[in-house]
């Protein structure tokens, strides 16, 4: 090579070398710029799972001694006033400014409820299943009073003030034994067999002592009934477990259905009407709360004339049982209702009691009429003056 070429050589050989080294330099600069960017993710492996306790091991959470509330010590008093819930109703102890029945005094009635105004301004009404007022002369109302009082023109007795007219003769033989006055249509009850039995009136009650032999017949007036009790004393007074009335009702039409006998006016809209038959003996003691033995009966009716003959029978199996303990009590029982008011009718047996459920409403909702409650444990001396009066429901206003 000549010495021309060899010096060109060595001029170009640092320069081309200079050229791969910035290549090199800004290669090695890149990697290591791509080599902060990356960031390489390694799954965690899973943990290994924990070995398990026996619970005996744990250890026991003491919980911090507290005192036990004082079941003794003042308590809140509620802002409603419940007094007139506690038993006994007139004897219960009255709250300070609340209902008191000797203070609180009467603002205003309606047929089924009362109301009164308590010392503080507060009112309290008094609902009743059985009505408790009467429209008077001048639209109002006043409380019903069922006294058997005796009428001056007559020796006949009358309820002092009821929703309908209902009054009872001198004697027990009397054609008209007694009389409801059925919205201007009368309707009479006879005893068929009755003897001259005198009456014996003792507040709502009217007792014809042996009215049949060894029978007493007894009729209690409440606010909506006529409760009839036939009272054998002994068990000679059962004979066929039959007791035969005739039923005068006018333009009024009685019709048996089932246990219950429905009287109807001319347009078919029941106003009043006779429920089940209850029979019970004198078995029953309050004391051990032993029931009395109960039954039923059945009525059949027929016509006698332009009146109906009614009859009450009992089966003479379970009159005549020797388990029977006298005085044992028949009772039928007339029911109705008040003006254009019908009372509707539901009855629910049970064992060893019969609840019966009066629902008011007006006629046009009424299917019948209701009568009044009886419990199962009543000795036969308590039952034949004893009047069954529902319990009343109050609320506040």
């Amino acid at each position: 090579m000549s010495t021309h070429r060899r010096g060109a050589t060595l001029r170009w050989w640092p320069s081309y070398m200079h050229g791969l080294s910035r290549i090199a330099w800004a290669a090695v600069l890149v990697a290591a710029l791509i080599a902060t960017l990356i960031q390489v993710i390694v799954a965690p492996q899973a943990a290994a799972a924990p070995k398990p306790k026996n619970p005996r091991d744990v250890p026991l959470i003491i919980s911090k001694a507290v005192s036990k509330p004082s079941l003794t010590g003042k308590q809140a008093q509620p802002e409603a006033d419940f007094t007139p819930l506690l038993a006994g109703g007139a004897a219960a102890v009255p709250a300070k400014g609340g209902f008191d029945p000797k203070t609180s005094k009467e603002s205003a009635r309606t047929e089924d409820s009362v109301e009164f105004t308590n010392a503080n301004g507060t009112k309290t009404m008094v609902l009743s299943q059985v009505p408790v007022s009467v429209r008077n002369s001048k639209g109002g109302w006043d409380p019903i009073d069922t006294r058997l009082v005796e009428q001056k023109d007559s020796k006949r007795v009358t309820a002092a003030r009821t929703g309908v007219g209902i009054d009872l003769a001198e004697f027990a033989n009397d054609p008209n034994l007694f009389r409801v006055n059925q919205n201007g249509t009368p309707v009479t009850l006879e005893l068929k067999g009755a003897g001259k039995a005198g009456r014996k009136v003792t507040g709502s009650t009217a007792t014809y002592a042996n009215a049949l032999p060894n029978t007493d017949v007894t009729y209690d007036v409440t606010a909506d009934a006529i409760k009839e009790s036939i009272v054998l004393k002994s068990a000679s007074a059962v004979g066929e477990g039959r007791w035969v009335f005739k039923l005068n009702t006018g333009a009024l039409t009685p019709k048996v259905d089932g246990k219950t006998v429905r009287i109807s006016d001319k347009a078919g809209k029941v106003v009043a009407a006779l429920p089940p038959i209850e029979v019970w003996d004198s078995a029953g003691n309050d004391k051990d709360k032993k029931p009395s033995a109960r039954t039923d009966g059945t009525y059949t009716l027929a016509r006698d004339g332009d009146a109906w003959q009614l009859t009450v029978a009992v089966d003479t199996k379970w009159l005549k049982d020797s388990a029977r303990k006298f005085p044992v009590v028949v009772d039928p029982t007339y029911t109705f209702g008040f003006g254009q008011q019908a009372e509707s009718i539901a009855y629910q047996q049970v064992p060893r009691r019969a609840h019966r459920i009066a629902v008011s409403g007006p006629a046009t909702r009424g299917t019948g009429l209701a009568r009044t409650c009886c419990g199962a444990r009543r000795s036969a001396t308590t039952l034949r003056r004893w009047r069954a009066r529902p319990s009343p429901v109050r609320a506040w206003i």
